[in-house]
């Protein structure tokens, strides 16, 4: 299994967007997501530190928590994190930056679980918690689609 954290305010990886030029022939293609390239930056490296330069080649579980900047305004007992950004979004910009690092295709994730959530205080420093383990690791019996022998 592989284990890190990544302090900074989680970045969600928005639309893309394509467009092609007066007079040209391919589209450029676009994202207006600002710290995006940095946050993928220091997913990167700290899932590097891990993972020794080794890709993972089978079907992996990825569980990441993101914990995100507490409003001043917002009350001291636990809330829901139900505003932007999206849950689907944070996923998606944080498994494009694995690729290449921990695995070869984030197609490999056969299982995704995810959480958002602010920050317990304002001390506290916003972070994404990741947990990789490859689908061989676990015992036959819970492995995604497979049913063992009981």
């Amino acid at each position: 299994m592989i284990r890190f954290v990544v302090y900074g305010d989680p970045s969600p990886k928005g639309s893309a967007r394509a467009f092609i030029p007066k007079g040209w022939t391919r589209p450029i293609i676009t994202s207006a997501t600002k710290g995006l390239k940095q946050w993928e930056a220091k997913i990167a490296a700290a899932a590097g530190i891990q993972a020794h330069g080794m890709l993972l080649t089978g079907a992996v579980i990825v569980t990441v928590g993101f914990f995100l900047s507490r409003p001043k305004s917002l009350r001291k007992k636990p809330t829901p994190h139900i505003k932007r950004p999206d849950l689907d979004k944070l996923m998606r910009g944080a498994t494009d930056a694995l690729t290449g690092v921990i695995w070869k295709d984030d197609a490999q994730a056969v299982e995704i679980r995810a959480t958002k959530a602010y920050v317990e205080t304002a001390d506290e420093a916003p972070r994404a918690e990741f947990s990789i383990m490859p689908v061989d690791d676990l015992p036959l019996i819970v492995r995604p689609g497979v049913v063992g022998d009981f």
